[in-house]
């Protein structure tokens, strides 16, 4: 298995260099197969599998990293990946409603972008108390399509996605 450096510099510029970490054999790869689910659909979003003649399957998840959050450029964010967050319902109509657990009672900012990564909401919340939260927003201005919801406080964030019909 080899690897290039950074593709943007074009095709003559790229060095392919063989991968020796992780133990993987040169030989033969038969198949390889990336998981394409999204990371908040299964654990397993974005690792590799490889199928290889006569030394069995390999993985490889070392060159997929998980998205951990929507930063706005120019600014720094030193959150932690770690709010776990339910919208519920989803498919979204008219309003929905997140979920999610604080260490301890503090504010919190909800965040809505469309898939282009435009702000379309945005909302602060004030101390909230420890334990299970859940904020309500309403969707009605909101056209038809996905939606990514963010949830970032107490130096943690959180992403999920949901539909809006209508």
């Amino acid at each position: 298995m080899y690897e290039c450096n950074d593709i943007s510099l074009g095709a003559s510029a790229l060095v392919w260099t063989p991968v020796t970490s992780g133990g993987f054999p040169r030989v033969a790869t038969t198949m390889i197969r990336q998981s394409r689910h999204e990371p908040w659909e299964v654990k397993n979003a974005g690792v590799f599998y490889f199928g290889t003649h006569g030394r069995g399957m390999w993985q490889d998840e070392s060159s997929f990293q998980a998205p951990n959050g929507i930063v706005e450029p120019g600014s720094s964010s030193t959150a932690t990946v770690n709010l776990d967050l339910k919208v519920f319902p989803n498919p979204v109509v008219e309003g929905a409603s997140v979920s999610f657990k604080l260490d301890k009672a503090g504010d919190v900012t909800l965040e809505v972008y469309d898939l282009q990564g435009k702000r379309v909401l945005s909302q602060t919340h004030k101390q909230l108390s420890k334990g299970e939260n859940t904020i309500r927003f309403s969707a009605e201005t909101l056209r038809a399509g996905t939606y990514l919801v963010n949830v970032s406080g107490q130096k943690r964030v959180g992403t999920s996605r949901f539909v809006k019909l209508r």
